[in-house]
């Protein structure tokens, strides 16, 4: 008897789908989840478009989502074959996660471990930070220093990474630059390009 009621309800299960379609449901769920991916990268790109200009990023990237991390917003990019993350974050003068001089001065780790204090409770938990070598590229059509870094994340599916950190300082307003990958798996010329074109 149980057997006979289960085929009894996926036949009128087929039915009621057979119904749906034919009085224009499919069009309805295409409509609604399409009205749904355009708000959503609506939202992203204007949430993105108060970080920079990414018109110019290429196709072999996209942005995936914005963030909030600490009270500061920002957004990820992704490149699409490697999976290597760029991100982004705003802050105002005075209130800087990580500034250029920071990088030039040595003071990243510094900072990273009393944000890490700060906030010992968050999602996410660095450790074992290893700073490497330092160098310069090109992001919001200036030059930016940056260093090469290695962690340990916990609380990630990943938990090896390796990237650099740099930081982009205006008049106003300054941002944090990260690009990251699985270790052995980061690219600094994947990085660069990324950044080169993204614009004030």
């Amino acid at each position: 008897m149980g057997c006979l009621s289960k085929i009894i309800k996926s036949v009128i299960l087929c039915f009621a789908l057979i119904g749906f379609v034919s009085l224009g449901g499919g069009d309805f769920i295409k409509t609604k989840w399409s009205e749904h991916v355009t708000k959503h990268s609506q939202s992203i790109e204007e949430k993105a478009s108060k970080i920079g200009d990414f018109s110019k990023i290429g196709e072999e990237y996209e942005l995936s989502k914005s963030v909030g991390l600490f009270g500061y917003n920002g957004v990820i990019a992704e490149h699409n074959s490697s999976g290597q993350k760029m991100v982004i974050f705003e802050s105002k003068k005075g209130n800087d996660i990580i500034t250029e001089d920071d990088i030039r001065n040595n003071k990243v780790e510094e900072k990273i471990n009393n944000l890490s204090k700060k906030f010992k409770y968050s999602a996410i938990k660095i450790e074992d930070l290893k700073l490497g070598t330092k160098g310069t590229m090109s992001a919001y059509g200036k030059t930016v220093p940056y260093v090469r870094f290695s962690a340990k994340v916990k609380k990630v599916p990943f938990g090896d990474i390796d990237g650099i950190i740099s930081a982009y300082d205006a008049e106003g307003d300054s941002r944090l630059l990260i690009s990251v990958n699985e270790k052995n798996k980061y690219s600094q010329i994947i990085a660069q390009e990324f950044f080169k074109n993204v614009k004030k």
